[in-house]
């Protein structure tokens, strides 16, 4: 296959993670101005003045500074002690000492040391292209205001209720417990026939996994995310409200009684609490739409060639004997199967969203 710069090129932006070294003093040499003094690193002045000599190559007190503010604000504060600033120039001493072996055993000549290079190159490349071509400022208002519109059910939480479940195979039996239930709450307060309703969840429904949670389903809206428990959320939003519960019923196969414990009343998020939120989304966006269409202006003024018969002797690494294809798009932890979860303490349910 003809070795090709687009090739290469295409290679080194689906690497641009790969991670590379530590950027040398040198480094910054090579790209400041031919008009600079080579020795001054592109310094000049107060900047250019030497704070380490590395066998007749000087460090100019501009690389540090210059290391300094890409640092977070809370971490410059950390230089303000000499014995902070000799740490660091210890750091670039060091790095400068190892790169200096490394280039001396020939390392600079290595594929993978020169792949990692390019890599870098189209990373930086990259995004000075999508800083030219995508500012945040250019993200006007009205488009802003368009997302939030055309997204409204991104920031609007509707009504909720938190329902308990009491569900039984028979309607015999179910509606035995809810005589004794409704006799033995008569007049008690609210919060006294929401913990007998629980408990009687607790001890008696057939439904296993929310009756260890004392019937507890979570908040369900009107039109739950699960369908299966649409008939319960209905008959939930037919109550009064929190202390209520309904009547035996049948859904499914089964008869359930639910009652309300708790409520949440809409939340519609305003435009101008998210604004900031939408204008960054839609900075990402049009910066990838600036990185799509730059490369492939690029791609337009070159000539690629590619020799199939040599791809297809590519020898691609054995993928184990219990891999599964299907895990490919990278699902979020919830949707892999029980055995192929990471074994974490997270709870599986958060209470507070939706079913």
């Amino acid at each position: 296959m003809k070795t090709l710069l687009p090739a290469l090129f295409s290679l080194c932006v689906l690497a641009c993670g790969t991670a590379c070294a530590p950027e040398r003093p040198t480094d910054r040499a090579a790209d400041a101005p031919t008009s600079a003094p080579a020795s001054e690193g592109g310094f000049e002045g107060r900047e250019a003045l030497p704070v380490a000599v590395i066998n007749g190559e000087e460090i100019p007190l501009g690389e540090l500074e210059r290391r300094i503010d890409a640092m977070a604000p809370y971490a410059r504060s950390r230089y303000a002690s000499m014995t902070q600033r000799k740490e660091l120039l210890d750091s670039v001493v060091t790095f400068e000492v190892l790169a200096d072996e490394a280039e001396r055993r020939g390392l600079g000549r290595d594929p993978a040391v020169i792949y990692e290079m390019k890599a870098a190159m189209v990373r930086r490349m990259l995004l000075e292209e999508e800083k030219t071509r995508a500012h945040i400022n250019d993200i006007s208002d009205k488009a802003v205001q368009a997302y939030y519109e055309e997204h409204a059910d991104e920031y609007r939480r509707p009504a909720q209720r938190r329902v308990a479940l009491v569900q039984a195979q028979t309607q015999e039996f179910l509606q035995r417990h809810y005589e004794e239930l409704k006799a033995q709450l008569q007049g008690a307060p609210g919060e006294e026939q929401i913990v007998a309703f629980r408990r009687l969840a607790a001890r008696q429904s057939s439904h296993q996994e929310s009756s260890k949670k004392g019937g507890d389903l979570g908040f369900l809206s009107a039109r739950p995310k699960n369908p299966q428990w649409s008939e319960v959320a209905r008959r939930a939003f037919e109550l009064e409200g929190v202390g209520a519960s309904s009547q035996p019923f049948e859904d499914e196969g089964t008869w359930n009684m639910v009652m309300v414990i708790d409520e949440r009343p809409e939340r519609v998020r305003a435009l101008d609490s998210v604004s900031a939120e939408i204008r960054q989304l839609l900075h990402a966006q049009a910066r990838q739409r600036a990185r799509a269409a730059y490369i492939a202006e690029l791609k337009k003024g070159v000539s690629i060639e590619v020799n199939e018969e040599s791809l297809k002797k590519l020898q691609a690494p054995q993928a184990p004997a219990d891999f599964d294809p299907s895990l490919l798009g990278k699902p979020r932890v919830r949707d892999l199967p029980k055995g192929q979860r990471p074994n974490t303490t997270q709870k599986s349910e958060d209470k507070s969203g939706e079913q």
